[in-house]
Parts: C-alpha cells; structure tokens; sequence
C-alpha cells in the first residue's frame, strides 16, 4: 500500500499528537499524586513560631542610628557587633531623629497625606519609646500652609535644645521660623519668626543659635511656655558673599565650629563669643584639598579632636564625597593624623566615649564603615543600613 506524501504527513502529525497527549495525562497524573507522595514523606508541621516584642536595654556607647530620607527610615545598630537593633519608619519630610536619653524616648517631626503621596498633609512630631521603638504621643502641629523645611538632610532641621524638653523644628515656606514643641508637655509651644537666620543649633535649656545671611550669628531665648523673650547677634565676622561658612555646624564644649567652603574654622558660643579664622590648611601640600560632603565635621569633646572630611578638588566641589579624615588637636590647632578611607564618604560621625569609634558613610555599598577614632584603623563595614543614607546620629552626639 503506497501513501502519499500529505498521507504520510498526516499520519507523523497523529502519531507526535498522540506522544503529545500521552505526555500530558501522564504530567497531569504526576502533579496530581505530587501532594499525596509529598504528604506521605513530609516530616511533621513546623510549629508556627509565636510573636514577640523585644526590649532594648541599657544603650550601648557605640549605638547609632542611620538615617536615610529616600527610603524613609531610621535604623539602629550597635556598631560595635554591626547588628541591627531595631529600625523606625519615618517621613519624605524626616531630615533628622533624636534620641532623648533622660525621658528614654526619639523624637522627630514628619509629614503625612491623607493619600500616602498627595492629599491633606499632617504635621506632626512623633514620639516614640527607646525601649520597643513603638509611638506613644504625638504632637500635631498647627494646620495651614506646609512649614517644615525639606531638603537633602543634614542635622540641625531640628534639634532638642539641652535638657531634652523643647524641639526646635526649622520652617521654610519660603518664610524663616523655628517652631517649638515641648515634648515633655506633649504640646505645641508656638512660631518664632526668623527672617534671614536658619536652621537651629542647641545653646541651652532654653535658647538656640541660627546663622544669618549677613555674616552672623543669632541667638534665640524662650520662657517656660516657648515664646521668644530675646534675640541677639553677633557682630558679623564671616563673609556670607565671597566665603560662606557651610550649614553642617559640629558642637565642642565651649562653642560650636563651622568651615568656609575653602576650609577655614570659625567658632561661637552660646553667649555668642566668636573666634577664626583657623586654617586647615598647614602645609604647602594641602591647599588642593577642601573639606566638603553632607556632615563634614565630627568633634569628640572630651578629648578635644575634631575630625574633617577631606577631598581633593576645587570651587564648588563642596557637596563630593571625602576620601580622607584629617584629625587635629583643637588646643594647639594642629593636624596630628590622617585617616585614609576605604570608600568615599558624605558623612562622618565619633561616638561621645572614652574609646570612640569614627563612622563613615560608604554610599556605593549601602554599608557604614567603623574606624577607631584615636587610631584610624578600619575595624568592620556594616551592611544593609538602608539605601541612600546620609546620616549618623550616634547616641549621646551634641
């Protein structure tokens, strides 16, 4: 019997058809049986394992927070292990957290809409316990126009002012005012109007300083109830046009410092006492160098080291990130180390202790780089501490 070619095309087409099928009753048996085999070999169920809520304890010297605005949280580690203690989902609008100690609380102002990106927006200040890191009071601001200044964060947006009751929030819409909350009241203090003078750097219980775009510096006292009773300024003794100081301030214990973007140190006190120039440049060598990045300066009070983020570059090269720290004794001024960096860094942090730790930002690999402070040895790189972050804020930092 001969077949035609198309009889014979036919007849693969059935045959393969028929394989075809029979493959697939023959999957379809199997990943019916697949429960039953699985159900006759698997071990006992797994217990579900019930949830807890740890408490932190005692805070270590080397506990810090990282703070990223881009992915809104705050995460707390302690720097010595590089385990993760405990993380705070803040706001688009949370430029900074701060730990206050004696009332084992964090404090910190966010924004929130009725429709997660848009909608009514709620001013508040958050507090929550350092015990579980869970919220237990807020305080919402009063409503209106938005005020909270958003930008790229740096550290004084805000600041508890000493003794821990008052947080100074910095407004901008676009007018210059500091609100304050008392946080141990749970109440709304007021606005404090502050044309041409910015965010808010701690000069006691009831006081902060601002810089002011005339090349001084301003002083703000409060009563009991937050209101203003006084302001002073300094006499103008930088040059706000041709050598701004930079906004990113590092506390000592008699005045806080601040560096021109071409590395000169200026100081004041909170009785507004005003020093500086001082150069950070030394040597020949070093004027290819500027200080530059999101917190360029650290101070570790108690043994009076200032430490300054460093890189190679010139104007307007302010926001690059550091590839060294220069370390220098801030009784005789001069430069006693300098401490290579594993990775470029925007940020610097020293931990408050007899044996601090230097903390650097490592952007590339989402990472915090650990170095002894008295040493510059490298010591750990903690990973995963948030994409994006570009603030330290150890426990106990002024």
């Amino acid at each position: 019997m001969k077949l035609s070619l198309r009889d014979a095309a036919c007849n693969a087409g059935k045959r393969r058809r028929g394989v075809i099928a029979s493959a697939g009753l023959f999957s379809l048996a199997a990943l019916m049986l697949a429960p039953i085999i699985h159900a006759a070999t698997r071990p006992d169920a797994i217990a579900a394992e019930p949830m807890t809520v740890e408490t932190l304890g005692k805070p270590g010297p080397h506990w810090v927070w990282t703070n990223s605005m881009m992915a809104p949280s705050a995460r707390l580690f302690d720097a010595d292990t590089g385990r993760m203690l405990g993380m705070l989902t803040t706001t688009g609008t949370t430029n900074t957290v701060a730990t206050n100690l004696p009332r084992r609380e964090i404090v910190f102002p966010g924004s929130y809409y009725s429709r997660y990106s848009h909608g009514t927006r709620s001013d508040v200040v958050g507090i929550y316990s350092l015990d579980d890191l869970q919220p237990i009071a807020e305080v919402a601001l009063p409503d209106g126009p938005p005020k909270i200044a958003n930008g790229y964060p740096i550290q004084h947006y805000n600041s508890l002012l000493d003794g821990g009751r008052w947080l100074a929030i910095y407004n901008f819409n676009p007018t210059m005012s500091v609100s304050l909350v008392d946080v141990a009241a749970r109440s709304y203090g007021g606005e404090i109007l502050t044309a041409g003078c910015g965010l808010v750097f701690p000069a006691g219980a009831d006081a902060f300083l601002q810089l002011c775009n005339d090349g001084t510096v301003q002083r703000v006292t409060v009563d009991a109830t937050g209101r203003e009773v006084s302001r002073e300024r300094t006499k103008k003794f930088f040059d706000s046009e041709n050598n701004p100081l930079m906004d990113k301030g590092a506390r000592g214990t008699e005045r806080w410092w601040f560096s021109t973007f071409s590395g000169e140190l200026f100081g004041v006190s909170p009785a507004l006492d005003t020093v500086g120039p001082w150069s950070l440049h030394e040597r020949a060598e070093d004027q290819g160098w500027r200080p530059g990045g999101r917190m360029p300066l650290a101070i570790h009070q108690a043994g009076g080291r200032l430490f300054v983020l460093m890189h190679e570059g010139g104007e307007d090269t302010h926001k690059h990130p550091g590839t060294e720290v220069w370390v220098y004794d801030m009784t005789s001024r001069e430069r006693i180390r300098r401490v290579q960096l594993r990775a470029p860094s925007p940020s610097i942090q020293v931990s408050q202790d007899d044996e601090p730790l230097l903390y650097a930002v490592n952007p590339d690999e989402f990472a915090l780089d650990v170095y002894s402070a008295t040493s510059g040895e490298h010591l750990r790189t903690i990973t995963e501490v948030g994409f994006g972050v570009v603030l330290i804020e150890p426990f106990g930092s002024p």
